[in-house]
């Protein structure tokens, strides 16, 4: 199959992004999917994800027994034994699979960096049902699974403010958009996971690190992806809250009054926290409120 990644020009064009993935779905094996019919507004702001996923999680045959194993193969096997041996040539196969297949599908979703086994970059839209549909196509092709949290970032175009984004990602991780255990990650993490760049999970980024016309988006660290339908939730949740922050000051200030009581109750400070391993009363404290639910 030869596919090109689209230009620029034809990024925000909703049909034409549809045709794209539609092109790859054929050479996935997988029936087309359908555009929408209605485009969304123009004032609709910017979003993207990328989704991080470790080998663990990405060969289904061996998630029994590795997926929520805390054994590190090459370090805590004898390269000898019988068992490394079994592993090794289990993964070996699965790589082997799996990568071309991998490969085929950046010219739709690229990857970007090496920190994970794969990261898919998925490159930003206006229209949640492009991006709703990536990643649906992911799932349908057996390379993502449904229920496993895997890391995810968003990228929300348009917001100037780092306490207007520290209230959208509030409220996105209590929607639903992470977990307890995404955010104590990066306690148990050498590299420092979603805490390796930024403040409190949250990156702001500038125009040349941005596709189209936006100048300035702001990127939420901690959340997960479980499933297409929790993160077309997420997904359009975000978009309606930075839509709101940009367009209704007078409605926003209203929602961000509601997240900051919401911490405030919790005796959570209104500032950038530190890292967990700084500060770790605050993220247990902050981790607890989703078991009050």
């Amino acid at each position: 199959m030869t596919l090109e990644r689209l230009g620029d020009h034809e990024l925000f064009e909703t049909s034409t992004r549809f045709a794209h993935l539609n092109a790859l779905r054929g050479h996935l094996g997988l029936t087309a999917l359908e555009a929408p019919a209605i485009p969304p507004e123009p004032s609709t702001p910017t979003a993207g994800i990328e989704i991080e996923m470790t080998w663990r999680q990405a060969f289904k045959d061996m998630h029994d027994p590795w997926l929520h194993s805390k054994v590190v193969p090459r370090y805590d096997l004898d390269i000898k034994s019988a068992e490394y041996k079994a592993f090794h040539a289990n993964y070996t196969r699965n790589y082997t699979q799996l990568i071309p297949r991998l490969h085929s599908l950046t010219p739709v979703i690229p990857r970007v960096g090496e920190d994970s086994f794969w990261e898919f970059s998925f490159r930003p839209t206006k229209d949640p049902a492009v991006a709703n549909a990536e990643l649906t196509t992911l799932y349908d092709a057996g390379i993502l699974f449904e229920d496993i949290p895997y890391p995810t970032h968003m990228t929300l175009a348009g917001i100037t403010s780092i306490r207007d984004a520290a209230a959208i990602l509030c409220r996105l991780e209590q929607a639903g958009g992470t977990t307890p255990e995404r955010l104590a990650s990066p306690e148990h993490s050498k590299k420092g996971t979603w805490m390796q760049k930024g403040m409190g999970g949250i990156r702001k980024r500038n125009t040349h690190e941005l596709e189209g016309n936006d100048t300035v988006a702001y990127e939420f660290r901690t959340l997960v992806t479980t499933s297409p339908e929790q993160m077309d939730r997420v997904f359009r949740l975000g978009q309606e809250l930075a839509h709101t922050c940009l367009h209704s000051p007078t409605e926003w200030k209203i929602e961000r009054n509601k997240v900051e009581a919401l911490l405030v109750a919790n005796g959570l400070p209104l500032r950038m926290w530190g890292h967990p391993n700084r500060e770790p009363l605050v993220w247990e404290t902050y981790r607890s409120t989703f078991e009050k639910k």
